[in-house]
């Protein structure tokens, strides 16, 4: 099998699976604890809200426009991590607060907090992984039918910053193995429980006295993302152990907020 050809076939089962299987998942919950969608809605438009519009305007400022913050931020795959982990912890984090504290207020049940976990985590599954796949199946094509040079000459006239990194593409494109989507396919995983474990932590925080702990989801998220920034970065180079600490890490927010917030509390109120 070529590259391509592997490449493609990759892209294409996760795709599948990224769709199909969180749309799965949300309804057998709604039927089996007969939960409103609407919860679960709340979720996923919470995260697209506050994590793909809210917080790209600060990444913007920090990390995209030329200046000397940017260039201090990119230069430092630390620093770099560091920073995107806090805002992503901080405006993800608070977009669960505004949702539990507002949208859902009426909404006690602690089921709450899973339902809405789902269409956070599940959202962010079709966005990172399905979205993706989408977009470099669309890009095999171009390059199959050699227009993927245009593309790359259009980008290095009007956006000369991401012409390099398409230009890359192609090349990256050829490593892609079937082998490499076990890991992919973990990785969500993991995350998917950390986003359960975090709306049981930030539900609990705005249902009762405890408000402590929505700055503690804050930092663990953060801390999450740090790990991710710094594979992403080159800092931490074997992806397999970072998945495994990622995977490792999530469970154990999870099972945490589980035990100490959900599964040992009656259904709070404000």
């Amino acid at each position: 099998m070529t590259g391509l050809s592997e490449a493609s076939l990759y892209f294409q089962i996760l795709a599948a699976i990224s769709f199909i299987v969180p749309i799965a998942i949300v309804a057998v919950y709604l039927v089996i604890k007969k939960e409103k969608f609407t919860t679960v809605l709340t979720g996923a438009l919470t995260f697209i809200v506050f994590a793909m519009i809210l917080e790209a305007i600060p990444k913007y400022f920090l990390m995209q426009k030329p200046g000397a913050v940017s260039t201090a931020i990119l230069g430092n795959p630390w620093v770099l991590s560091i920073v995107g982990a806090l805002l992503a912890g901080i405006f993800e984090e608070t977009g669960r607060f505004v949702a539990f504290k507002y949208i859902l207020k009426n909404r006690t049940n602690k089921s709450t907090a899973l339902a809405y976990g789902l269409g956070h985590g599940l959202v962010e599954v079709m966005l990172i992984l399905g979205v993706t796949s989408i977009q470099y199946l669309a890009y095999i094509s171009l390059i199959k039918a050699g227009q993927f040079d245009a593309i790359v000459e259009q980008a290095a006239a009007l956006a000369p910053s991401q012409a390099e990194a398409l230009a890359a593409i192609p090349a990256s494109l050829e490593t892609i193995k079937l082998s490499m989507m076990p890991l992919a396919i973990i990785e969500r995983t993991g995350a998917v429980f950390f986003h359960v474990g975090a709306s049981f932590l930030v539900f609990y925080a705005v249902r009762t006295s405890k408000k402590w702990v929505f700055p503690l989801a804050i930092i663990l998220h953060a801390l999450l993302d740090i790990l991710a920034g710094l594979g992403q970065t080159g800092v931490i180079t074997n992806m397999y152990v970072l998945e495994a600490i990622i995977v490792i890490y999530g469970l154990a927010v999870f099972l945490g907020a589980y035990f100490c917030t959900y599964k040992n509390s009656e259904d709070v109120n404000k």
